[in-house]
């Protein structure tokens, strides 16, 4: 499964690398580097998003500039014309003010599951940062529970583990060749423990025990989807309930041929909503307002749930997607859509 927050993250300093005339320019070549070598180990594939912020060197490190997803084109020694841009900007937004710099760039790629190469827009990412004066800090975060002995369900995945995990410590151990330090694995997490090579292998306990599937990451998603749905005045009808208890219906939002998330009804519950897809990152939660806000109104205008998704099957949403034709399906209760959701 795919999380929308880190399964486990490790930190370098970096003590070689690529060199740069400045700070930012370092903070991106060293990225692009790590990206080379996710992609030399299986690890990435598909075009990364990069994004930059600039604090002011002062006590109050205010923010300079902050922009976010941008295309970047691997393989290429600047990331491409969209990057370029991107960080002429930000050196004409900070000026002489510039302090702390920071560069993001969002990794998809593949993990194997029986033998099948499943994709996700955000397997890894990576987050380097810099002083004018300084070398940067370098952090991994990866967003899969594919190197895990269990997964997210507390259910033991012994052919997932071994296929992935080696790959995991050889990003790890390349990371600190490229670097010349050693990982300084980040604190457990709702869902691991990261060590010098990997993860802690999790206990053999009651599946339910170990679930952080639904202790954690379900109620993280509903409180960003939360966030992103639209308020209702005291005129306004309340939307659609979000929650439902038996088979639901859904279809798949898809934008530029990937899936975003999947918009579901239930007339039985009088319910209906938008789950977003965890492997197509942040795209699939920025996506859930436009169609958070389109059920809402549907609701207001006295629609079934399944009058409304059938209306919005017909709506373009551009960046929010559109519908895919034919994807129509059942899921036996909303529970397993959001594991198809958390899984694919």
């Amino acid at each position: 499964m795919i999380t929308s927050i880190p399964v486990g993250s490790w930190t370098w300093q970096v003590k070689s690398g690529p060199a740069g005339s400045g700070a930012l320019q370092r903070c991106v070549r060293t990225a692009l580097a790590v990206y080379d070598l996710l992609a030399s180990l299986d690890c990435a594939a598909g075009a990364p998003e990069g994004a930059v912020e600039v604090r002011s060197a002062g006590p109050k490190k205010e923010v300079l500039f902050s922009r976010r997803r941008v295309a970047v084109t691997p393989g290429t020694p600047d990331g491409g014309a969209d990057l370029v841009r991107l960080l002429r900007e930000a050196a004409e937004a900070a000026g002489d003010s510039e302090g702390l710099v920071s560069f993001w760039l969002t990794c998809p790629g593949e993990w194997t599951d029986a033998g099948n190469e499943i994709a996700a827009a955000r397997l890894f990412e990576v987050d380097v940062s810099a002083w004018p004066e300084s070398t940067e800090t370098l952090t991994l975060h990866t967003y899969s529970d594919a190197w895990l002995t269990h997964n997210l369900r507390g259910y033991r995945q012994a052919e997932v583990h071994a296929s992935n995990a080696p790959r995991l410590s050889a990003v790890l151990q390349g990371i600190s060749e490229l670097t010349g330090d050693e990982p300084d694995p980040g604190d457990p997490t709702w869902y691991a423990t990261p060590t010098v090579d990997g993860f802690e292998e999790l206990p053999d306990e009651d599946p339910e025990l170990l679930d952080s599937w639904d202790m954690f990451e379900v109620p993280y998603r509903l409180k960003k989807l939360a966030e992103a749905a639209p308020s209702f005045s005291s005129s306004e009808a309340e939307g659609y309930v979000d929650e439902a208890e038996g088979v639901v219906h859904y279809v798949a939002v898809a934008h530029g041929g990937r899936i975003l998330g999947y918009l579901w009804d239930a007339d039985g519950d009088a319910a209906a909503g938008y789950e977003p897809r965890s492997a197509a990152g942040e795209a699939a939660f920025e996506a859930g307002a436009f169609w958070l806000a389109r059920l809402a109104s549907a609701k207001n205008r006295g629609l079934s749930p399944t009058e409304a998704v059938r209306e919005l099957a017909a709506v373009d949403g551009a960046d929010a997607g559109r519908v895919l034709p034919g994807s129509d399906a059942d899921a036996a209760n909303l529970s397993a859509l959001r594991d198809l959701a958390g899984r694919s």
